[in-house]
């Protein structure tokens, strides 16, 4: 099947950079030809990347305004297509629809308040986007992430595809449009802290592998349920958490929640003490502190809405990361209640057998095994009768010492991402 793609012209393949430029040149003469078209990438950052260039482009035509209101990290003026991404049922349209996550418009016009008249792409009619819903929920349309296409239909489709690509984002990306769907293959990502052993894939080969890869993003239920049906060891389960931490650190946005109180802050003693105008030297430098200050207050404030939209979009998969620090935590404290209550037997010492023991001393063996309760198994000695207390106390003592995981949303987890 993916060779037939390939021989259909479907399928090309290079270095990020080359398919980025090819997936704009591609977008480019889509959109001259007066087709519909999107571009879907598997992460935040080379949808960004693509979305501005392609604005970029439409402002030097002409065809939108340079200027805009801040949305999704992005201008959004006059012109732009956009996507809403946060269904709003208050917010209906004149074709007797409402707005919904996904949905693409065209901007006819902005308000001063922030708030934007679109039309959807899709002739559902026209409506008024609020100031607050277009900072929190709007981006630009021109490419999405493949789980936001989600629902798109257009002339042409073109897909981003690379290592982290999974068999169902692939499905999605590639049956988005009516008249082709191409897939641009990044075959060789350079990185320089590890360098390939030998030549890069190619592009049959990364699809091959993304149509056998599954998605980390599932549902709380999807993995309680299969760590339900498979008994998975600790460092399995370790394995599993830091795999999914390793990915919501790179991808998520960093929190600015900090330094956009302490700008807020800054820009409040400015406007207090300082005097700007344009008469003075001591008034101009006022003028130009005020305005830097502003710029990187209203920077802070873009960067932290788009994280808010990431830590929104991407629920299921953070509910999936504490429903698995749950399950690992709860696996070391029953690993630490069984070493209290149960020294290890010889077989779990790597014995092959037990030992031989002659008549006394197997009386001896015996009667210690039927006490094996009163034993304290970390100083080895006799303690009087075990309580439940005593087994959770011991536990806490245990986990300490491995270093627990304590699943919590308001825990920083070591990521810098407080959730």
């Amino acid at each position: 099947m993916v060779a037939e793609y390939a021989d259909h012209g479907r399928v090309h393949g290079g270095d990020r950079a080359a398919m980025i430029d090819e997936a704009h040149q591609r977008w480019q003469h889509a959109r001259d030809a007066g087709e519909s078209v999107i571009v879907c990438a598997t992460d935040h950052v080379t949808v960004h990347a693509l979305s501005a260039r392609a604005r970029a482009a439409r402002v030097a035509a002409g065809e939108v305004e340079p200027g805009g209101t801040p949305a999704g990290g992005h201008l959004v003026g006059v012109g732009d297509e956009i996507v809403t991404l946060r269904n709003d049922r208050r917010l209906t349209t004149t074709g007797d629809g409402w707005v919904r996550n996904g949905d693409r418009w065209t901007v006819q016009a902005r308000g001063d308040d922030g708030s934007l008249a679109v039309e959807d792409l899709n002739g559902r009619g026209r409506t008024t986007l609020p100031g607050d819903y277009v900072a929190d929920h709007v981006t630009l349309g021109y490419a999405v992430t493949i789980h936001k296409a989600q629902g798109v239909t257009v002339d042409h489709a073109i897909v981003l595809v690379d290592e982290r690509t999974a068999a169902e984002a692939l499905y999605v990306g590639m049956t988005r449009g009516r008249a082709t769907n191409t897939a641009l293959v990044v075959c060789d990502d350079i990185d320089l802290d590890h360098p390939p052993a030998g030549p890069p894939p190619t592009p049959t080969e990364i699809i091959v592998a993304a149509l056998g890869r599954v998605t980390a993003e599932r549902a709380a239920l999807d993995v309680q349920r299969d760590t339900r049906r498979h008994v998975e060891t600790i460092p399995a389960l370790t394995a599993r958490l830091a795999d999914l931490n390793a990915w919501i650190k790179q991808e998520a946005p960093p929190d600015r929640s900090r330094e956009l109180t302490r700008a807020a802050h800054d820009l409040d003693r400015a406007r207090q003490h300082c005097r700007p105008g344009h008469l003075t030297r001591t008034g101009r430098e006022d003028r130009h502190i005020l305005e830097t200050l502003q710029a990187r207050h209203d920077r802070l404030v873009d960067q932290q809405h788009q994280r808010d939209g990431w830590l929104v979009d991407h629920a299921d998969t953070l509910l999936d990361r504490d429903q698995l620090a749950a399950t690992l935590t709860a696996s070391r404290v029953e690993r630490s209640i069984a070493r209290m209550t149960f020294p290890p037997e010889p077989m779990a010492l790597g014995l092959a057998s037990e030992p031989a023991f002659d008549a006394g001393e197997r009386d001896l063996g015996s009667a210690a095994r039927g006490r094996r309760d009163t034993w304290d198994a970390e100083a080895g000695e006799r303690q009087g009768e075990a309580t439940p207390e005593d087994a959770w106390k011991f536990a806490a003592r245990l986990e300490n010492n491995d270093g627990p995981v304590r699943p919590s949303r308001g825990m920083d987890d070591g990521l810098g991402i407080d959730l």
